[in-house]
């Protein structure tokens, strides 16, 4: 059964370290009491109490968007990688990840989690799946939160043009050598062969995959930044949406280069947030308030949800 098959998986992984779990909740309220205590005191009440709700509702709403873009890039992976055509088992299989990302380091649960639901596939082809599917968004975070980021520093457009060049000339290369590899006629016996079997995967991203992808990709990337700028605007009093969108840019950017120490990148995406928005002359309640509730509603209220659905399907079974 793949449930126990990931329930075991996750065990024999995470099972022999409860220290670091300790050490990662303990990181992640230190950092968050830290940026609460030390850096907004006061201002963190007066920017609730004096918050306007209506941009925060949009952001809101932008959640129920952002959660269709990502259940229709993995409903395209499901289709095209893994030949599952059941909308609601794909549907639930995205729910069931949510709550496995949120409490395992760099949300690795969540490969395998997607996989409950959707046991005519091996663990393998289903988490190299979510790998690619996840793949496709860094490319708008990397490409547009460098351009932020290069603007951000005042540097020379010829040096975006370079590293856009070399960018894609790796990326190119990259994906030239896995289709290479699970092409090759020499692979024999043994754990290659097992590896190939799973990379075989993507000698399926043709053309259209690839483009459609890189479509909900962006619109979710989009879509993701400006929930963040809402709700900036909603805690700063401000309607300066492009400066805030732009500080949602860098805050992606940088937040993809740093290590996942704590659950749910919390407090290291509150310090950067709180880092960047102060920067661009707004006060650093609303980077902290924007961050944590841009948390709650893509990460927290989504893991809540597939929690349920979860253990509901698992009361069901019995």
């Amino acid at each position: 059964m793949y449930y126990q098959q990931s329930i075991n998986l996750f065990r024999s992984q995470f099972g022999r370290s409860s220290l670091f779990t300790l050490f990662k909740i303990v990181l992640t309220a230190a950092l968050i009491i830290f940026l609460a205590d030390f850096m907004i005191s006061r201002k963190l009440y007066e920017s609730f109490s004096s918050a306007d709700y209506r941009p925060a509702g949009f952001a809101f709403v932008l959640m129920f968007l952002n959660i269709y873009l990502q259940y229709r890039r993995w409903r395209l992976a499901c289709e095209c990688l893994l030949n599952e055509w059941d909308r609601k088992k794909i549907f639930l299989s995205l729910f069931h990840g949510f709550p496995a990302g949120a409490v395992t380091p760099g949300r690795i649960g969540e490969y395998f989690a997607r996989g409950i639901e959707l046991q005519g596939n091996s663990a393998s082809r289903i988490a190299l799946s979510v790998f690619i599917e996840k793949l496709f968004p860094l490319i708008p975070v990397f490409l547009i939160g460098l351009l932020s980021f290069t603007l951000f520093l005042k540097i020379k457009l010829l040096f975006i043009f370079f590293l856009f060049i070399l960018l894609s000339i790796l990326l190119l290369i990259f994906f030239k050598i896995l289709k290479n590899l699970s092409s090759s006629q020499r692979v024999k016996n043994g754990w290659i062969k097992k590896i190939s079997g799973s990379i075989e995967l993507f000698n399926k991203m043709d053309r259209s995959f690839v483009i459609r992808m890189i479509i909900l990709s962006v619109l979710f990337y989009f879509c993701y930044i400006m929930q963040y700028a809402l709700l900036v605007s909603a805690f700063s009093g401000n309607l300066y949406m492009l400066k805030y969108m732009w500080a949602g840019s860098l805050l992606f950017f940088i937040k993809a280069f740093i290590p996942p120490v704590t659950y749910g990148d919390l407090g290291i995406r509150e310090g950067v947030s709180v880092y960047f928005i102060t920067s661009l002359g707004e006060n650093a309640a609303a980077g902290l308030n924007a961050s944590l509730f841009l948390f709650c509603f893509n990460l927290l209220i989504p893991s809540i949800a597939g929690a349920i659905l979860l253990f509901s399907s698992r009361r069901l079974e019995r």
